[in-house]
């Protein structure tokens, strides 16, 4: 069975590099985004007092140190849960566009090797169907295209056996549809 027909894409690092460095870069942002976020509270709340309760007694506090725990504690959290949804969000579509970028590398693979018989296949709803469409019209061109000239080479040779045609004729003929037959898969 051809193994491009029963390929599946269910390994979400598609590219772990680019994946990685994408996921790094969306978190130190968000790390960024917590820390500036946190720092103009303080800035804003340095003048002021807060009163709080602690053990029973009644304390009075600048704001931004009675709140510093809380702060911290709730953008370690959130930064937790964002930077995880972040990652699975990367995987998911770096996976989707990645994926049949890949899978286009192994088809252009074959397709430089002369095969130009099978279809290129994505998932459907993929990113990238309609341009899936465009290559395999190409290649369906070529095919065709290939595929006349072998037939125009045939017709060539059917036409001339007693017309005491030259015999570097007929070798470059023969040695044209070797080329062709040798090259390509149509």
């Amino acid at each position: 069975m051809d193994e491009r027909k029963t390929s599946h894409r269910t390994n979400f690092l598609t590219k772990r590099d680019y994946q990685l460095r994408l996921a790094l870069r969306i978190c130190a942002l968000i790390l960024i985004g917590a820390v500036i976020s946190s720092g103009l509270l303080f800035f804003f709340s340095k003048n002021t007092l807060t009163t709080t309760f602690e053990n029973s007694n009644l304390t009075i506090k600048s704001t931004a140190s009675a709140i510093l725990p809380t702060v911290l504690l709730t953008n370690l959290v959130t930064l937790t849960l964002i930077c995880i949804a972040a990652i699975i969000i990367i995987l998911i579509v770096t996976h989707r566009i990645t994926g049949p970028m890949l899978r286009f590398q192994k088809e252009f693979n074959y397709i430089s090797q002369g095969d130009l018989t099978h279809d290129i296949r994505v998932r459907r709803n993929d990113q990238v169907e309609e341009l899936t469409a465009d290559l395999n019209a190409m290649r369906e061109k070529l095919r065709l295209k290939i595929r006349h000239v072998k037939t125009e080479i045939d017709e060539i040779e059917k036409l001339t056996p007693g017309s005491g045609r030259a015999p570097e004729v007929a070798d470059r003929l023969k040695a044209l549809q070797t080329f062709i037959e040798t090259n390509f898969s149509i």
